[in-house]
């Protein structure tokens, strides 16, 4: 099967100067033209594939600007290329499928997705035997701690019952279960796909948004993740998330038990999956741990070409795991824009990665030199757009697409263009881009809604040798006529077939209808205006739409919920039935989330449910009072002719107000299935069961009561000391948790030896190993638990033999003194002095260094770069010392009683002190 991948490349937000100048004078270093490097700008040029050095000075280049002074304070444009790696050979995907499960799925229904035969993640998955539904602990009145899970819950249609059957608790390192994906095997599930990230500071770009058109880039918008000093604000560097897919083996539903794991650096974007071939879309921010921020020191530069030339790019790019085993690189070369300057660079990569759920294997990973905006995937195509913003031109305002193919070894790029304007944040923007007989629709907008300068357009491309090229636009000379009333944003876009349908508003909704049918010439057909706006848009057939939104005055002010039932025959749509649900503060997960409706078509008609927060109020306008949470349940009745209508089916009732209940207690993630004439329906951890047609008579909360644990103990800790040359068990480990040190047991022989302890307790520690003539290693680690047990975390510290001596290098520097002098704005290097005494002996410091921070002043202002110094010596000494700090004609200060900890007969334990003048 050949199926295509479209990605469009994005930069990140990001801060940078107001200047390009450089505050050291010396531009060039180690080769280096400071001055010249600038961020790959966003264009359509065609990508070219680039490996080793022009892969590792395209990177680098990247981290320079990000450490440069020119970097503060201005908004980046990032630039953006695609890579690819084979990995392990896989057999082909399976065929598309219209959404996870196994059995037949005319009889039941699944997750509600953009495009039928591409599954997307969601918190509840069905089969027709079985609904495995996430768990959020918080909601579920058998635990008290805090840890996910999945819920698999046995459906009986016929005897419109349900009942919890099995459930596997997850770790809370990695957060709670928002992605799921079932792996199917025949007519049956075998596992089911959990996706989760351990977030850092690298996240994606949120859906509409791209990144202004500047020149240099630095990510200062990702907050640091590192121990500030004081208070003060380090200028922040990358700490990357990562991605974990577990596959939870559920073919004995009564036991599911994770039986693999594959984690990958770096941050989800999005997923999707077409049979049981995973696509994961990550970012990764390479960042190299001794980079310093310039901030105009001397010296700085010529340290950062020394640390960028001692790594190699391999060091740079994301890897993933299987199983806790080897680190394996992503993808070894990436795509750049052709014929870009090699003064030019971008550290920001994103991976396309394709994942054989059946085989566990991961086929295949494409690197993106930039960042992602948003998803729309269809089975043989994805949409990944980005935006080039510039608020002062309009008209320079582009989404730049990079189309790729999908088979069954991944993604291979083929094309590339661009359109002008931005996909925008209002609505779902996987719904403004759609392919259809291999053209590509896609509707963007261009200026601001608050001057009214706001217009959208609508673009249809095709790939013509490489290139992505408009074949035709709206509006234009010939059908000038605009999308939208002057100040009207795009709140909902559908395409069906040869029709597109486009849904503006600002105080009224206007659903305007497109005719496709001539893709040279497209034309507003018709237009329908009506009070408020739809969110959501559900084609019934090619003749009516199902609409979702919220109802609003004649000055545009929302007013409750609604939904609506429109005829689209013809030229001009008409609306058939609007139903009104509540008060103004009602509302669903559903405006904004299509997975948290479902659709069953039964003969003639179209059934429909929703969870709903119901609010009711006397005054039209009002806010009003929270009623009851339900699924909510429709249907439209004679799809199939001429007079197809909306009415309302029933509630099935989950929480209802009360003297001592005034507001709901969900989660906000309430999912619902159809299966035969029965609703099942998940609410706050608990399911109900309920013939389509007595809603009010739905059996539960059917929950899975309390979690049953194995009696097995396990060990917090397991701690391998290797010790060369010695008895690695004669070392005495002792591990730090909330105060109180803890001696670990020894278990092992000669030279390594493994110490365990400290059973079934979560937290911080601190380890420390210690053995006679050898050095003295230590490591701090978190360890987590999951509903029953706790993670044993795996440590190795290996000790150095003192045997022959200490080791000929220099003895690192016992003190530091961090000087700041936030009077005059003198060069403390200069005009101060540190000295330490420890009796009648003297050791004057060493001060060249200064502090690389963003002053705390809620101006942000940098501060005088000479305002600060690091000085740093006594190197070797130990015990209790007496410090000393003076500025000339500041005066001095002085710290008593600091007490220097010798380590090992070679080392000792560094301190630290702080003196501000």
């Amino acid at each position: 099967m050949n199926m295509k991948l479209v990605v469009a490349i994005a930069g990140a937000m990001a801060l940078t100067a107001c200047d390009g100048n450089d505050r050291d004078d010396n531009n060039t270093v180690s080769g280096v033209d400071y001055s010249k490097l600038k961020t790959t700008p966003q264009t359509d040029a065609p990508l070219t594939l680039v490996s080793g050095e022009a892969l590792n000075q395209h990177i680098k280049n990247g981290l320079r600007l990000k450490v440069s002074p020119t970097n503060y304070y201005r908004l980046d444009a990032s630039g953006g290329a695609v890579a690819e790696v084979a990995l392990p050979a896989a057999p082909p995907a399976a065929d598309a499928a219209v959404s996870a499960g196994g059995g037949d799925s005319d009889n039941f229904s699944q997750t509600n997705v953009h495009v039928s035969g591409v599954d997307e993640a969601d918190y509840a998955k069905y089969d027709g035997s079985h609904w495995f539904i996430a768990t959020y602990p918080e909601y579920d009145p058998y635990r008290t701690d805090n840890f996910p899970g999945i819920n698999v819950v046995a459906t009986d249609p016929s005897a419109v019952s349900a009942e919890v059957v099995g459930h596997v608790a997850l770790d809370s390192e990695w957060g709670g279960v928002s992605e799921m994906y079932l792996v199917e095997n025949g007519e049956s599930t075998s596992h089911v796909a959990t996706l989760r990230n351990q977030w850092g500071n690298v996240y994606p770009v949120m859906p509409g948004f791209g990144f202004p058109a500047f020149d240099v880039s630095v990510d200062v918008m990702r907050m640091p993740a590192i121990e500030p000093f004081f208070g003060d604000i380090y200028y922040p560097h990358p700490v990357n998330s990562e991605t974990k897919i577990q596959l939870v083996d559920v073919a004995d539903a009564s036991a599911p038990a994770i039986d693999w794991t594959l984690s990958v650096e770096g941050s989800l974007v999005d997923s999707r999956k077409v049979g049981n071939m995973l696509y994961l879309v990550t970012r990764f921010d390479p960042w190299i741990a001794n980079l310093q921020f310039e901030n105009g020191s001397k010296g700085v530069r010529s340290e950062n070409e020394d640390a960028l030339s001692a790594v190699a790019v391999q060091q740079l790019l994301p890897t993933y795991t299987i199983n806790d085993g080897e680190a394996v690189t992503l993808a070894d070369s990436c795509y750049v824009q052709d014929g870009i300057s090699t003064t030019y660079g971008y550290a920001s990569l994103v991976n396309i990665t394709a994942v054989n759920l059946s085989d566990k294997t991961v086929v295949s990973s494409r690197c993106i030199n930039g960042s992602v905006e948003s998803l729309s995937v269809n089975p043989d195509s994805m949409y990944l757009t980005g935006t080039v913003w510039d608020d002062r031109m309009a008209e320079r305002q582009q989404t730049v697409i990079h189309k790729f193919s999908l088979g069954a070894d991944g993604a291979h790029y083929q094309a590339s263009g661009s359109v002008k304007g931005y996909i925008g944040h209002r609505g779902d923007p996987a719904f403004k881009l759609h392919e259809h007989n291999g053209d590509l629709r896609i509707v963007t907008s261009t200026g601001r809604q608050w001057d009214n300068t706001i217009a959208h357009h609508l673009s249809i491309l095709e790939e013509d040798n490489g290139t992505l090229k408009t074949v035709a636009s709206l509006p234009n000379a010939n059908r000038p006529a605009p999308i939208g009333k002057p100040g009207e944003d795009i709140y909902s876009v559908r395409f069906q077939g040869d029709k597109g349908y486009i849904v503006t508003f600002r105080q009224t909704d206007p659903l305007y209808a497109v005719d496709l049918s001539d893709r040279t010439d497209p034309k507003i057909s018709g237009e329908l205006e009506i009070p408020g706006f739809a969110t959501y848009m559900h084609p019934i057939g090619d003749d009516y739409i199902f609409a979702v939104g919220q109802d609003a005055d004649e000055n545009g002010r929302v007013t409750g919920m609604k939904v609506a039932l429109v005829d689209v025959r013809g030229d001009s749509p008409k609306e058939i039935d609007t139903i009104l649900l509540g008060a103004r503060n009602s509302r669903s997960e559903a405006l904004n989330n299509l997975r948290a409706l479902s659709f069953f078509p039964v003969g003639n008609e179209l059934r429909i449910a929703m969870p709903v927060d119901y609010y009711h109020a006397e005054t039209a306008g009002a806010y009003g009072s929270w009623q009851h949470t339900g699924l909510h349940l429709f249907k439209v009745t004679g799809i199939d002719g001429d007079n197809a209508r909306l009415v309302e089916a029933g509630v099935i009732v989950a929480e209802e107000a009360g003297p001592d209940k005034t507001r709901p207690s969900g989660s906000g993630h309430d999912r619902s299935a159809f299966h035969d004439d029965a609703v099942f329906y998940s609410h706050a951890n608990s399911v109900w069961a309920a013939a389509w047609d007595a809603p009010e008579n739905a059996i539960g909360p059917i929950n899975s009561g309390p979690v049953i644990c194995t009696a097995d103990v396990r060990p917090s800790l397991q701690v391998t000391v290797n010790a060369p040359g010695g008895n690695a068990c004669s070392a005495k480990v002792t591990a730090v948790h909330n105060g109180k040190a803890i001696g670990l047991r020894a278990a092992g022989i000669d030279s390594t030896c493994v110490f365990s302890g400290i059973d079934e307790t979560p937290g911080p520690f601190y380890i420390e190993a210690s053995l006679d003539n050898y050095s003295t290693e230590s490591q701090s680690v978190v360890v987590y638990r999951d509903a029953c047990h706790v993670e044993t975390e795996k440590v190795e510290l290996n000790l150095t033999s003192f045997e022959n001596g200490c080791p000929e290098v220099a003895s690192p520097p016992s003190v530091t003194a961090i000087v700041s002098n936030w009077n005059t704005g003198s060069d403390v290097c200069s005009d101060a002095s540190v000295t330490v005494w420890q009796g009648k002996a003297s050791y004057i410091l060493k001060g060249e260094a200064r502090l690389q921070k963003v002053s705390e002043a809620r101006s942000l202002s940098i501060a005088p770069p000479q305002a600060q110094c690091i000085f740093t010596g006594a190197n070797g000494v130990s015990g209790q010392v007496t410090m000393i700090a003076e500025i000339q004609g500041l005066g001095s200060q002085e710290k008593t009683d600091l007490f220097i900890k010798q380590r090992d007969r070679c080392s000792v334990e560094p301190i630290t002190e702080y003196f501000y003048f």
